[in-house]
């Protein structure tokens, strides 16, 4: 049976979270089953690497392998490293690899990776799993409207931005994925050259994109995309009120927006900090704290260029304000 290829990438700063992911994956992977881990990074150090591999079992059924380099020069945002385009160059750099299995960083399994690794694409370049992030903006446009979440884009509602900024059909923006997890015929993307499509769709957005890796991904491949079973992609996502909606009995947790290192009373922190415990990364006070500086610089860099682009597109109204203030 052909080993298990799990594709992870991440920074120096956040290597305590792939390390309780590759623990939760050794931790529910199937006794006759060999899995190959591969890292993409732009700055991983060999102390860390070696640490994380330390962590493998002695059986040999595991392997870790790096590459450290730069990501592909994309479109940013302020909100996302550059990290988050690393996954674009895997069928360039893994030209060994027919299919994997893309993780981000943030994520735990609850199950064995090898029964997601095995599901059928059916054809498709890749299988991925609705985004609950986006149905829940879409349902909260009208409560959101005031308060400008995409009015740098130059539109008014998370629905507008999907179709009118990305330019999706109705029924892709309806069927946004997310990118977080990911099962890639990386066979079909060098076939289908997605990597120079996205280079291409890239281009087009000059202005920026909210998420950068993921409207990508579903600006081009909307069409080549197999639909996952929602809990291989469990999401925890607070409503209008700040409460959690809780993932139901997920495969894979996915933290995405609510971070435990980030958040308090985020889903499944217990769970997080337990694997964390028993990692090589454990006790450490500053675990997560880098991580939550990087965040909270994107997110003062991301309004700063909000501010500047509602002032260009709304000067009056921004005067007017100013004048109120005093």
């Amino acid at each position: 049976m052909a080993p298990v290829v799990v594709l992870l990438t991440l920074t120096e700063s956040h290597a305590a979270h792939a390390a309780v992911l590759i623990h939760s994956m050794i931790e529910h992977a199937r006794p006759r089953r060999s899995y190959r881990i591969m890292l993409l990074s732009p700055d991983l150090s060999e102390a860390t690497r070696l640490q994380l591999e330390g962590m493998l079992p002695a059986t040999g059924r595991f392997t870790l392998e790096a590459y450290i380099g730069e990501p592909p020069a994309l479109v940013g945002s302020p909100f996302y490293p550059p990290v988050v385009m690393l996954r674009f160059a895997a069928g360039a750099l893994l030209q060994d690899v027919d299919k994997l299995v893309y993780l981000d960083n943030d994520t735990i399994a609850c199950r064995d990776i090898g029964d997601l690794f095995d599901i059928d694409l059916e054809g498709k370049t890749l299988a991925a799993a609705d985004d609950a992030g986006a149905m829940q903006r879409r349902s909260d446009d009208a409560a959101r409207r005031a308060k400008g979440d995409v009015s740098h884009f130059g539109v008014s509602t998370w629905q507008d931005y999907y179709t009118r900024y990305l330019g999706l059909s109705e029924s892709a923006a309806h069927a946004y994925f997310n990118s977080g997890v990911m099962l890639i015929d990386l066979k079909a993307w060098r076939r289908n050259r997605v990597d120079q499509r996205l280079n291409e769709a890239a281009a087009r957005f000059s202005n920026g994109l909210a998420f950068p890796d993921q409207d990508l991904l579903n600006i081009v491949l909307s069409a080549e995309r197999l639909p996952l079973d929602a809990r291989w992609n469990g999401i925890s996502i607070t409503d209008q009120n700040g409460r959690f909606i809780v993932a139901d009995a997920p495969w894979i947790i996915h933290f995405a927006g609510a971070h435990p290192w980030a958040m308090a009373g985020a889903p499944f922190a217990k769970l997080y900090y337990k694997r964390l415990a028993e990692t090589p990364f454990a006790g450490s006070a500053l675990v997560g704290l880098s991580a939550q500086v990087e965040d909270l610089a994107g997110q003062v860099a991301a309004l700063r260029d909000d501010l500047r682009s509602y002032v260009l597109l709304h000067p009056m109204e921004a005067l007017k304000r100013m004048f109120r203030r005093r």
